[in-house]
């Protein structure tokens, strides 16, 4: 599977290809935890001419961007007003963790790198703290949506 960019070029109206990036998107391992394989599905559509549609496997799981799950927690808090109970819940549950891997934590050590640097900036920079609150929507006032097990 691949990504693929366009940006609209103001100038005539038209799509123009910015990127192709074949490596695999974040939420891909969710899908193949869940028992969804998209390069097959893809494959078969393709190659077999199949009409494929992906099958649920039951995995109860929850998929966890802990980087993002901890910053979210941090400025958003007061606003979700979850508990820690609420909080911790999905850490309960059977996981696929975004990025974190015990085999390969390089790709966390650095992401982890990055976000504390931006953290640290952005504490002495309210128009940046401001910023990046903005990436992050709140939830909805009837309160959180974190399953609890």
């Amino acid at each position: 599977m691949a990504s693929v960019e366009y940006k609209l070029d103001p100038r005539d109206g038209r799509h123009r290809l910015m990127e192709i990036n074949g490596r695999s998107f974040l939420i891909q391992g969710l899908a193949r935890r869940a028992g969804v394989n998209y390069p097959l599905l893809a494959w078969r559509e393709a190659v077999l001419g199949e009409n494929v549609a992906a099958r649920f496997n039951g995995w109860p799981g929850v998929w966890i961007h802990a980087l993002d799950d901890l910053y979210y927690g941090a400025f958003h808090h007061a606003v979700e007003r979850a508990t820690l109970r609420q909080y911790l819940a999905p850490y309960r549950r059977p996981k696929i963790f975004a990025v974190w891997s015990v085999s390969d934590p390089r790709p966390f050590a650095a992401q982890a790198y990055h976000a504390l640097q931006r953290a640290r900036a952005a504490a002495f920079d309210a128009s940046l703290r401001a910023s990046l609150r903005r990436h992050v929507q709140p939830m909805p006032a009837s309160g959180p949506s974190r399953n609890e097990s």
